[in-house]
């Protein structure tokens, strides 16, 4: 999906992919930022030193498997907010 849409904000560094494995130690302090315990899917905005966190793991849950193109069209959306 990434490459699909946005390899272009992939390839300049405006989109960063991060998949994080919450229950390694290392990782507990992500976990405990933005309060997740479980798989979960977040879009985080930094800019000007701001932080917007956008938790769409509902959505993933309710679509990605049972219609995907509704996931893809929707995480695309958000994207593309948060990209203004």
């Amino acid at each position: 999906m990434l490459d699909t849409y946005f390899s272009q904000e992939m390839k300049d560094g405006r989109i960063v992919f991060k998949a994080i494995d919450i229950s390694l130690k290392e990782n507990e302090s992500i976990a405990d930022k933005y309060e997740i315990a479980f798989s979960s899917l977040l879009l985080v905005k930094h800019q000007n030193g701001e932080e917007t966190v956008k938790n769409l793991t509902d959505f993933g849950f309710s679509y990605a498997y049972k219609n995907p193109e509704t996931f893809i069209e929707g995480l695309k959306e958000e994207m593309d907010v948060l990209l203004k």
